[in-house]
């Protein structure tokens, strides 16, 4: 997933709907596994971690900054509301149909022709 940056929900492992208590259980863990004082090396090297071969520096404040965003319930329905794709704004609309065209064509007439 080269490129692509990762959203908040996706740093901490959670799913968008994870209830308050499941972001700092994530967090916590998350913080256990890659602080400094409790692994060794610089490197993340766990193939089936999110941050797998990335700086730990960076994947422990990726994790903080993510759980700083999360935690706030007011901070994170700004950043869920950020997260939408944006809807075009619709500044100009087709005029309505003339309702006056189907009064001027008049009345239809059935014929039956030959058989």
């Amino acid at each position: 997933m080269a490129g692509r940056v990762r959203t908040a929900y996706e740093r901490l492992g959670v799913v968008p709907e994870a209830s308050a208590a499941e972001i700092t259980s994530a967090y916590r863990r998350l913080l256990r596994r890659h602080h400094p004082d409790s692994r060794d090396g610089s490197q993340v090297l766990d193939h089936d971690d999110h941050g797998a071969g990335e700086n730990a520096a960076e994947v422990l404040a990726a994790i903080i900054d993510a759980y700083a965003v999360l935690r706030d319930p007011a901070s994170r329905a700004e950043y869920d509301r950020s997260q939408q794709p944006k809807r075009p704004i619709i500044t100009h609309r087709a005029p309505a149909a003339r309702q006056d065209f189907l009064l001027r064509v008049g009345p239809v007439r059935w014929q039956q022709g030959p058989r």
